[in-house]
């Protein structure tokens, strides 16, 4: 009968497909790490709708002082992909990176092509490691920070790249084909953000030259030298650090070196950093005229995501406006 073999033909129709379906599994995500919160906004905005991206160094707590734990191993050991910017600025990755599983594609972002490189500035206001005698400004107590610091200097660069969009854009670029190579079945997905991206990354540098434009001759002090990159970018004028090594405390020979500096220099704000204490920032600036402000490189108060790197940046550029433009 005609019903009969219709119902028996859609009945073979489903089997097949039924058949395929269990033949051809959904292809799971790949599991992907990034070592701090600027590099996980952008590899979250690549993956976005395809999977989520583990971050290691916690939202707020800075690279330079970062103790892993055992569940950063087992994420490290379990990645397909691990996105990290280099020994100049996550020293704990590089012993723990060199005994992941063999198949993980790791990419150091500092080595990627088109990310401009700045040397470190050390000496004078930017600083040198003095152990006279002490006085406070330690970063919080809560972090151990011994080796951790051996960051930027051993390495002769700021890997503070990302402080600087043109850098996130090479960045993306390297991301999306680690990514594709890691899950082809995502590839054109992951290129098509990278377009999108890239896109977004542009206007977020025209509108970060806007803002800053004003503020390009006023000088100001950073907590440490996390900035070189932005300052370069736009025309900034910082003219000194307070500490190339946060973890240490200062000596009074550099106190009243600083302290002479911001007279001579006429700087209008120090800026202080929610990963460290600030009680170095008000000890330097006590009877100046200088504004204490917050500066974060990191995004500490930004939910992590694809929002997270432009908020940073963002919000760094009307730190640096709205401090060195108020009335002094």
């Amino acid at each position: 009968m005609p019903f009969v073999r219709s119902a028996c033909a859609v009945l073979a129709v489903l089997s097949v497909v039924a058949g395929l379906s269990v033949a051809r599994p959904a292809v799971a995500a790949p599991a992907v790490v990034a070592s701090i919160a600027p590099v996980q906004s952008l590899a979250a905005a690549l993956m976005d709708g395809v999977g989520e991206v583990r971050q290691l160094v916690p939202t707020g707590t800075s690279p330079h002082t970062y103790a892993m734990k055992p569940s950063d191993t087992v994420a490290l050991a379990e990645a397909d992909v691990i996105f990290w910017v280099g020994p100049g600025l996550e020293s704990f990755l590089p012993r723990v990176l060199g005994s992941v599983p063999r198949h993980a594609i790791i990419v150091e972002l500092a080595e990627v092509p088109g990310v401009e490189h700045l040397p470190l500035r050390q000496g004078g206001p930017w600083g040198e490691h003095h152990h006279d005698d002490e006085v406070q400004g330690k970063a919080d107590d809560h972090h151990d920070h011994d080796a951790a610091e051996g960051h930027d200097e051993e390495h002769g660069e700021d890997q503070h790249l990302w402080m600087n969009p043109a850098n996130a854009r090479a960045w993306v670029a390297a991301m999306a084909d680690a990514l594709a190579k890691a899950d082809p079945e995502h590839a054109a997905a992951y290129q098509q953000r990278a377009q999108r991206l890239d896109q977004s990354l542009q206007a977020l540098d025209e509108e970060l030259r806007e803002t800053l434009i004003p503020v390009q001759r006023l000088p100001f002090l950073v907590f440490h030298d996390a900035y070189q990159h932005m300052e370069k970018r736009y025309g900034l004028t910082a003219v000194g650090a307070l500490t190339i090594d946060p973890g240490q405390p200062m000596g009074a020979r550099r106190l009243a070196e600083l302290r002479a500096h911001i007279k001579t220099a006429g700087v209008r704000c120090i800026f202080a950093e929610p990963q460290f204490s600030d009680r170095l920032p008000k000890v330097v600036a006590e009877n100046s005229p200088a504004t204490i402000a917050v500066l974060d490189p990191l995004g500490a108060t930004f939910p992590a995501g694809p929002q997270q790197y432009p908020q940073t940046l963002r919000a760094a550029a009307h730190s640096l406006r709205d401090c060195l433009l108020a009335p002094h």
